[in-house]
């Protein structure tokens, strides 16, 4: 994508069915101006702001129709477009920053019909060991703190973490800063978000297809991995051979002993399908066998202590 300048009208045409993705970097002028005048364009379908390392992004107006994202590290272009590109659905995407001297550049359009859903696989990055590369994917608030032994337990049976912070006060720096954590992206409190939660979803999924993960396992901050879970995922998915599952179930053990079935692991795939209802099966709704059924396995993920 190329930069152009925006012109005064309004940030150039721009259709009911266009999102803004504002990328706000460290280094760069206050955009508070600028966001101001981006709210006041009302063609725009979404207003996206991500921030790609400003410490202060999340003190950002609050504008009405906008939703504020945060990394808890400074963000490449390329990611934090992706980013951008996982939180919404809009058919058509218009990227937008300052310039160093505080002019608006447009960063270019993009259909979602030219990008891959997931997205992001080009900024992979590379996990130094052979293994499985199996990523918790771990969304939490304020209710759910602290983490630190709950991630502890995890970094025992994972390769890394990518989290979502769903509003916390702030606490996004303290959980990044543990080392079995790739990322931590924050959603601003106060954020307008979509109804559901495949938007949350989408930007966990991108997150850990950036980090290099080629399978995902969804914890939440209640639960524990068994000791013996990333060994026995392992097994399961070598012995399933390139033609086997693409997505397991996993039986879920609560505190009082009851337990459920959710489809919680699954290999990344570019063409993640996050359609179907906002239930506890978080595989895409494309790696279903032929018959229509997510593979059961006998992995478990139970309620533990909170510390």
């Amino acid at each position: 994508m190329t930069s152009a300048a925006i012109p005064a009208d309004g940030f150039g045409p721009a259709s009911a069915d266009t999102a803004l993705v504002f990328i706000d970097q460290a280094g760069r002028p206050d955009p508070a101006a600028v966001l101001s005048a981006i709210a006041a364009a009302h063609s725009w379908s979404e207003l996206i702001v991500v921030s790609a390392g400003r410490p202060a992004a999340l003190a950002l107006p609050r504008l009405a129709g906008t939703r504020v994202l945060h990394s808890a590290v400074p963000l490449s272009l390329g990611t934090a477009r992706n980013i951008g590109l996982a939180a919404t659905t809009a058919p058509r995407m218009r990227f937008v920053r300052l310039g160093s001297s505080g002019d608006p550049q447009v960063l270019g359009d993009l259909s979602r019909d030219d990008v891959a859903p997931v997205g992001a696989f080009a900024d992979a990055t590379t996990i130094a060991d052979a293994r499985l590369r199996l990523f918790a994917l771990l969304p939490f608030g304020d209710a759910d703190l602290p983490l630190t032994a709950h991630l502890d337990r995890l970094a025992e049976q994972v390769d890394g973490v990518v989290a979502l912070d769903r509003g916390s006060v702030d606490h996004s720096a303290m959980v990044a800063a543990h080392p079995v954590v790739r990322e931590v992206l924050r959603v601003a409190l106060d954020t307008t978000a979509p109804a559901g939660h495949a938007w949350q979803r989408r930007l966990l999924v991108n997150a850990a297809a950036r980090h290099g993960a080629k399978w995902a396992v969804v914890v939440h901050p209640h639960e524990c991995l068994t000791a013996d879970f990333h060994d026995g995922a392992e097994s399961l998915i070598e012995a399933a051979g390139p033609e086997g599952p693409l997505a397991y179930t996993v039986v879920c053990r609560a505190p009082n002993g009851s337990s459920t079935r959710a489809a919680r692991l699954f290999r990344i795939r570019r063409d993640h399908d996050f359609g179907g209802p906002d239930n506890d099966d978080w595989a895409p709704a494309n790696s279903r066998g032929a018959d229509g059924a997510f593979a059961a396995s006998e992995l478990e993920i139970g309620g533990c202590r909170r510390d």
